[in-house]
């Protein structure tokens, strides 16, 4: 008899992108009426992942995908674009699927875009691939003054791994004050929304990262403390391995050595070992 296979984690969106998502939270709260946001992607994959959390967080959605098959008209698109109208935004995918090219579809756009809004009294969430945000910019140039705001969700070049063992610390001083506002933004963000989820974690992982680089251990402490009590009711090992190890770089930076080692060697190693992610597993050796 096999044996079952084990529950996969709950899909969570990549760290590098809480930001956006952070951003685009704070401009759709509450708003009811035509909003254009375009949300730029490089892997198709991992847009309807991000689609589908975003439906997660920010409420009921309709999402709009377009299918070369079809062959759909703007009338029709604009249609589907207003079903349903007491959910909350439409995600729109598949400009680059238009069956007659995407300089036609964009034309159309421009072209309709006070038909566009009217039919569409909600925030509309446009998908484009990021190698097409110029020409959306060019080609519907009067639709894209109507923007209010990109949202950045590309993924790094094959071969360039971000992740989150190895946190960004220092830095220019020059950029001291912007890390100062995102500190107070998130801040703001976690005073507002209790941490409870993987994305929660990996926002107090960033305030401590911002907060270390600005000098401010104690601080950043509390921030990777609360990080370790939230992913304590969480099943994410990965997260809570990663989180005690930056725990364990301010007990290193205290001089506490003898608890770093042993947070490194109980808590860190054994976990990424089991998961077979040789990539953690070199970094924290290397500690």
């Amino acid at each position: 008899m096999t044996a079952p296979a084990e529950p996969r984690p709950a899909w969570t969106l990549r760290s590098e992108h809480s930001g956006a998502f952070l951003r685009l939270q704070r401009m759709l709260n509450g708003r009811r009426s035509f909003t254009l946001c375009f949300l730029t992607f490089s892997d198709s994959v991992y847009r309807d992942e991000v689609a589908g959390f975003l439906e997660g967080r920010l409420g009921p959605h309709i999402r709009v995908a377009i299918d070369p098959v079809e062959r759909i008209g703007t009338e029709e698109l604009f249609d589907r674009l207003r079903v349903d109208l007491r959910s909350g935004p439409a995600q729109l995918t598949g400009l680059e699927s238009w069956p007659e090219g995407l300089d036609d579809l964009l034309g159309r756009l421009n072209q309709r875009r006070e038909a566009l809004a009217e039919r569409c009294p909600r925030p509309l969430l446009v998908w484009v691939l990021s190698g097409n945000l110029k020409k959306v910019a060019t080609r519907a140039a009067d639709l894209w003054d109507w923007r209010s705001g990109v949202f950045d969700f590309t993924l790094p070049p094959t071969g360039i791994r971000t992740d989150r063992h190895q946190p960004h610390i220092g830095g220019p001083a020059e950029f001291a004050p912007e890390r100062q506002a995102r500190i107070e933004r998130l801040q703001e963000h976690l005073a507002r929304h209790p941490p409870s989820d993987p994305t929660d974690v990996d926002l107090l992982l960033d305030l401590g990262d911002l907060q270390r680089s600005l000098g401010d251990v104690d601080e950043a402490e509390s921030a990777y403390s609360r990080a370790l009590e939230t992913v304590a009711r969480l099943d994410d090992p990965r997260r809570r391995a990663i989180t005690y190890g930056r725990i364990a770089d301010i007990l290193h930076e205290r001089g506490q050595l003898d608890e770093a080692l042993r947070i490194l060697t109980e808590e860190q190693l054994p976990v990424f070992e089991k998961l077979g992610d040789a990539h953690a597993l070199a970094i924290t050796r290397g500690r």
